[in-house]
């Protein structure tokens, strides 16, 4: 059985993944998101990978570790669409849930009512970095 998280859990520290961007790092632009606002991104560090999700909402830039809480594949299987058809909501492509963009929740599918994990991000010159 899924854990189910009451709220979403606190933010990621990045720091705490062998592949995860240092504080201060630039990830991207404003310009690298794609139509539906979002943006996959991989980091490397030796054999380990890091796959992070960022995507434009009402309130902002929200950045997620790209893992589908229920079978941690990321959530895109190819490029970097992850929005479902209406684009009201992040998709997993693999098994269909449904998350809401705005704080990660899945609202649909097989982990629902779980969270994708969120990071802290900072947007500034038109350019997000790690926070």
């Amino acid at each position: 059985m899924s854990k189910r998280h009451q709220s979403a859990p606190e933010p990621a520290d990045l720091d705490d993944y062998p592949a995860g961007p240092q504080k201060g790092t630039k990830i991207a632009t404003l310009d690298d998101l794609d139509n539906t606002g979002s943006k996959c991104l991989t980091f490397y560090e030796g054999d380990s990978q890091l796959q992070l999700l960022l995507h434009q909402t009402e309130q902002g830039i929200k950045g997620y570790i790209n893992s589908c809480p229920h079978a941690r594949t990321p959530l895109n299987l190819f490029g970097d669409k992850v929005t479902d058809h209406s684009g009201q909501y992040l998709l997993c492509q693999t098994h269909g849930a449904l998350f809401q963009p705005e704080n990660g929740l899945c609202v649909s599918g097989p982990c629902k009512g779980e969270y994708l994990r969120s990071f802290e991000i900072c947007v500034q010159d038109n350019s997000v970095y790690i926070a």
